[in-house]
């Protein structure tokens, strides 16, 4: 069924997980082109001289490979579904490029292989981006709205390496974060309350203070699990450090405002006892 939607948000993670989740999908994703790499030098190598020089013939080859692995995933009431054995991505890769005068092989230039300076990925072979920000340790995940996108990204090698890695993330405090989406039915929904943006999901301290509904239970750095029976507890210890933080920066501010006022008083008084205003006369 058709469904169009996107997704989107940040996750801050700790300084010790980034580099150990950015290397995860450098290697997921070099592990997956590789295989796509592989099955296009398998392909090219079954064809023949006219097939490799001619785009009709070239595509009738490509289909009849296709053909050749797809099986039968299940037939039920008359109803056949199938499926390839092919990689995600494979008639994408290798299919007719009309841009080209001629087919040619797929090269491994033609892969764009991830290195260890590589900071975005796509989740799937249309949909989703995975992008690595240094700076501060946080990792954006996005889906443009389209048919079926977020199910696409989800299901693709690096979507489904990328959220099974952040079950696994030993979250420190303020680490974390929040995403959400929105698609076709909700928003045509006409109720009042209905049709905005939602969260699809959430993660570690951040996620289970702001949606503590959408967050799964975690683990902390120092070993702690966190339950969702802890998800309130934790929002109030946050919440009595936020108060002491805002009171700490109120108190300086009020000390360094005092200081400032007491200096700027006194060269304000002495500019304004020795100073008077310009005279200002209209000329008709």
């Amino acid at each position: 069924m058709s469904k169009y939607g996107w997704e989107e948000g940040e996750v801050k993670l700790p300084a010790a997980e980034f580099g150990r989740i950015r290397k995860l999908l450098e290697e997921t994703d070099r592990a997956r082109k590789q295989e796509l790499f592989d099955a296009s030098q398998e392909f090219w190598k079954s064809l023949t001289a006219k097939q490799k020089s001619d785009r009709a013939a070239y595509a009738a080859a490509l289909d009849a490979w296709e053909q050749k692995h797809t099986r039968k995933k299940y037939s039920w009431g008359g109803f056949t579904e199938t499926e390839s054995t092919l990689p995600d991505g494979f008639d994408t890769l290798v299919g007719p490029n009309w841009q080209r005068d001629i087919p040619r092989r797929i090269l491994k230039i033609d892969m764009e292989f991830p290195t260890n300076r590589t900071t975005q990925f796509r989740a799937s072979t249309h949909h989703g981006v995975i992008s690595f920000r240094r700076e501060d340790n946080t990792v954006l995940w996005q889906v443009s709205d389209n048919n079926h996108a977020v199910e696409d990204a989800h299901d693709g090698a690096l979507g489904q390496a990328f959220f099974k890695a952040l079950e696994t993330v030993k979250w420190t405090r303020n680490t974390g974060g929040v995403l959400s989406g929105n698609d076709e039915y909700n928003q045509e929904a006409m109720e009042s309350g209905y049709g905005a943006n939602y969260t699809t999901s959430a993660y570690g301290p951040i996620g289970a203070i702001r949606e503590p509904f959408r967050t799964l239970e975690f683990t902390m750095a120092d070993g702690t699990r966190v339950r969702r029976a802890d998800f309130e507890k934790l929002a109030k210890k946050q919440a009595t450090a936020d108060r002491a933080a805002a009171r700490r920066h109120q108190a300086e501010a009020a000390k360094d405002g005092q200081t400032r006022g007491t200096a700027g008083g006194n060269a304000g008084s002495y500019g304004y006892r020795s100073y008077s205003s310009p005279q200002v006369t209209l000329h008709r």
